[in-house]
């Protein structure tokens, strides 16, 4: 269709922009915004709501056939097998805890899903103002510079990070 037909470049421009628009919000509303805590217990604030928002105007825009799967529509009901086989995937505030703790490690994350493929994806770390994107079968890249996994071998050798389940109480 249309969308399949756009260039790719062009395709990135417009996830960018989104990432950029929703950062910009999120930074806007750093310490201002009260969260509340949703049916799975995980918090959300007015920050994920107006960022999500901002989004969704974009892809309506960009590709309004292409149903999207959004973090707070989740929560509502909504899942990835019920919108068929093409899908945009948003969680506009990944790291909502650290948002809300102050601490400086949340991103707007965007991807595109085919035939259970991630096609595309863009995430923004408005904290440093550094961009991140890959398309598959062409790389990855921050702020357009081609990145890398690290060249460590060992485990002793590698830097892990982790995050833990909202659910924890439930299973450990």
């Amino acid at each position: 269709g249309r969308f399949m037909a756009d260039n790719n470049t062009d395709l990135m421009t417009a996830l960018i922009a989104a990432t950029d628009e929703a950062g910009a919000i999120i930074m806007a509303l750093y310490g201002k915004a009260d969260a509340r805590e949703k049916d799975d217990r995980s918090p959300v604030t007015e920050a994920d709501e107006a960022a999500e928002r901002a989004i969704l105007g974009h892809l309506a825009r960009l590709a309004p056939e292409i149903p999207v799967v959004a973090e707070e529509q989740s929560s509502q009901g909504l899942a990835p097998t019920s919108v068929g086989e093409r899908f945009w995937l948003v969680d506009p505030l990944d790291g909502t805890t650290n948002f809300v703790h102050g601490y400086p490690s949340y991103a707007v994350s965007i991807a595109l899903e085919l035939d259970g493929v991630l096609e595309v994806g863009c995430i923004f770390d408005p904290i440093n103002g550094q961009t991140y994107s890959a398309r598959r079968g062409a790389g990855a890249s921050c702020d357009g510079v081609p990145i890398s996994v690290s060249k460590a071998s060992t485990l002793i050798e590698s830097l892990l990070i982790t995050g833990f389940p909202y659910d924890r109480r439930e299973r450990a």
